[in-house]
């Protein structure tokens, strides 16, 4: 929606280029691709350039077991290609076919690619450079200031493709920062799909247009977009947010959020997600800030956040299992108060870690897959760094507190377990309904109906408010990775979620 393709000759110029930039260095040139389709492409690409003697001859190794795979079906069906690829193939010239393209589908093969420094082409998934065999290249060469990295499809932010598109000086591949010295190139001649001309040209055809609302893409293009279509072709765009309900069954199309969370103001420090369902329906979510600053990842409602002393909801629910069992009497369950001394009980009670207690019969019984214990300094990749602020006042990742708080591991979880955790309390999953209402009765929330109960969590760079009623059937979600603004964004919601 924001960019114009290269045209066909433009991308294959670019390409001669870049290769032969790269093989002049002496680097190797890592090509992210799509499995199905782009790799292929690329192929021929290299093909009809060799052909031409723009570029040298090459090594070229395509490892990706799809890949792989996917090449042979197009081999297969020859017949469905062009008038120009079907003659290639006729005069012994395939794109798939050469004794320069490699095809390496071990382990040890791939592993092997790594020991050489220079002279290869490597075709290798996922396209976004964020999953699968290219990290690892990525990580072997990287570093090189004479290899090259050439990306041909569209980087999602939040990917290390994009990351790197970005221009990023560092990133951490496989939990272990690589610097960046290797050069990046981008060529957008091969993408697949339309770019801004094409969009509007297609818009165009159509006789009769009411709205538009522009769906797919990132933020910024999105944006773009939805301007570009008011301005030259006269008609109301929208970009909806995430989850989003519109009504479209009046002669007015409106969203169903406006007539109420439209109020919400967000304060610009405030940095995490936020949620609001009723009757198990979406009413509101909206996601603020960045998850790590130094990537700049931003915050989504799968971020996984740390929940602070507010993982003692997880234990207490553990001890009411135990209670059950008839392991702790029902009179102690509201003596603990901190989740360390609820941990440490449960540890007592069931002779091993507190955790794999809980992760057995309190977060896989309510299908929390998505939750878990993680130490902040070996945090999974969808986890938010959590940011503090020290004695002088300076903002830190929350890495910083370990000597302050022990070395112990922190929960962490997203909005969409933690509805599951209150589904999985409310249908009896997790302990005896009759037990349920007295599970709930420490956390009444102050000046707030007598239905309603309210959570709270917070550790150095996180906090945390849950809210909600079985009455009403209402649930509010608050997950922060900052300390600004929670508590805000939190009044408004419960003021916004009971105004009806």
């Amino acid at each position: 929606g924001s960019r114009r393709h290269e045209n066909r000759e433009e991308r294959f110029r670019r390409l001669a280029q870049v290769v032969k930039e790269t093989m002049e260095r002496g680097g190797n040139l890592l090509i992210p691709a799509f499995a199905v389709g782009r790799t292929q492409d690329m192929l021929y690409a290299l093909r009809v350039l060799q052909d031409q003697g723009a570029i040298p001859p090459l090594k070229i190794y395509i490892d990706s077991p799809l890949a792989v795979a996917a090449t042979k079906v197009f081999q297969k069906h020859a017949q469905v290609f062009d008038y120009k690829t079907r003659s290639m193939l006729g005069e012994g010239r395939s794109p798939f076919e050469s004794p320069d393209v490699h095809y390496t589908e071990s382990v040890q093969e791939s592993i092997r690619l790594n020991s050489v420094s220079g002279g290869l082409v490597i075709i290798s998934a996922s396209g976004m450079a964020d999953a699968g065999r290219i990290k690892h290249h990525l990580r072997h060469n990287l570093w090189r200031p004479e290899a090259g990295v050439l990306f041909i499809g569209h980087q999602a932010q939040g990917t290390l493709g994009r990351r790197l598109q970005d221009g990023a000086q560092e990133v951490r591949i496989h939990g272990e920062p690589v610097r960046v010295k290797a050069s990046v190139y981008t060529i957008t001649g091969f993408s697949a799909h339309g770019d801004q001309k094409a969009l509007l040209r297609w818009l165009k055809r159509f006789r009769y247009l009411e709205q538009v609302f522009v769906t797919h893409g990132d933020y910024e293009s999105c944006h773009f977009f939805a301007n570009e279509i008011r301005q030259k072709l006269d008609l109301p765009a929208i970009v909806p947010k995430l989850d989003e309900i519109f009504d479209l069954s009046d002669s007015k199309i409106i969203s169903v959020w406006e007539d109420r969370f439209r109020q919400l103001y967000v304060e610009e420090n405030f940095s995490g997600a936020v949620q609001v369902l009723k009757d198990r329906r979406i009413l509101f979510r909206g996601c603020y800030g960045r998850a790590q600053r130094t990537y700049e990842i931003k915050n989504e409602m799968s971020t996984k956040f740390n929940l602070g002393s507010g993982r003692a909801l997880i234990a207490k629910a553990g001890l009411y299992n135990l209670a059950a069992q008839g392991k702790i009497s029902p009179d102690d369950l509201h003596i603990l108060k901190t989740w360390q001394e609820m941990e440490e009980k449960i540890s007592a009670l069931t002779q091993g870690p507190s955790r794999d207690f809980l992760q057995r019969e309190i977060l896989s019984k309510a299908k929390m897959e998505q939750s878990g214990y993680y130490y902040l300094d070996r945090l999974p990749a969808q986890a938010a760094v959590g940011y503090t602020r020290n004695a002088a006042g300076e903002e830190v990742e929350n890495i910083y507190a370990l000597l302050q708080n022990g070395a112990a591991p922190q929960f962490f979880s997203t909005v969409h377990d933690l509805n599951r955790f209150w589904e999985a309390l409310f249908s009896g999953k997790l302990m005896g309904l009759d037990a349920v209402e007295d599970f709930l009765r420490d956390y009444r929330g102050d000046h707030l109906p007598s239905d309603f109960y309210q959570v709270l969590g917070q550790a150095p760079g996180a906090r945390m408010i849950l809210g909600g009623s079985p009455s009403r059937s209402v649930q509010i979600s608050v997950l922060s990775n900052g300390e600004e603004g929670v508590r805000s964004v939190y009044n408004q919601l419960v003021d916004l979620s009971l105004s009806d």
